[in-house]
């Protein structure tokens, strides 16, 4: 009898991200997240500041390596925090799961709304707000994300215009 191979289940992948989703904690501490997004669900990657340390240094190192002078290692390394998202597009997601003790998922299907929006127009902060049945993940993230037009193509027609900013129906 021929052994069958049992049909492999679709792989998952990170198809966008947003970086630096701030939570406030309590007394003005904040915890910081990346948001990776895959056709199955949304994780959210805690990003702590030893991760930032250290991705300043992998910055520094590879600036100094490709002689980039002072103005350009500082710049690169300023922005370390800000790409350290951009890891995450090439990694699986499960390993981003267990990057940190910090991280959790949310199934796509769980999610009722997306909603970005800008509190007012002088504010270059924008909320972003998960909610799903069970709760309400809510965050604020320091400009526009660019990623939103990712997000939509993802979502499809469940994207609807709500104000400063849009509402993902789901």
């Amino acid at each position: 009898m021929p052994l069958v191979k049992p049909p492999s289940a679709p792989v998952e992948r990170v198809l966008c991200t947003v970086s630096n989703l701030k939570s406030q904690k309590s007394f003005g501490r904040w915890d910081t997240y990346n948001l990776a997004v895959t056709d199955r669900r949304m994780i959210l990657a805690q990003l702590t500041s030893e991760m930032v340390k250290k991705a300043a240094e992998d910055t520094q190192r590879k600036a100094k390596a490709e002689e980039k002078g002072f103005f350009g290692g500082w710049a690169a390394q300023m922005g370390a925090g800000i790409n350290y998202a951009q890891r995450h597009m090439g990694m699986e997601p499960e390993s981003i799961l267990r990057e940190n003790a910090g991280n959790f998922a949310v199934d796509n299907s769980n999610v009722y709304t997306i909603r970005i929006r800008q509190e007012d127009e002088d504010s270059k902060e924008y909320e972003f707000e998960i909610e799903t049945g069970a709760c309400k993940h809510s965050h604020i993230i320091d400009g526009y994300p660019e990623s939103t037009d990712a997000l939509k193509q993802i979502i499809g027609e469940r994207v609807k215009a709500s104000g400063k900013g849009f509402t993902i129906r789901l």
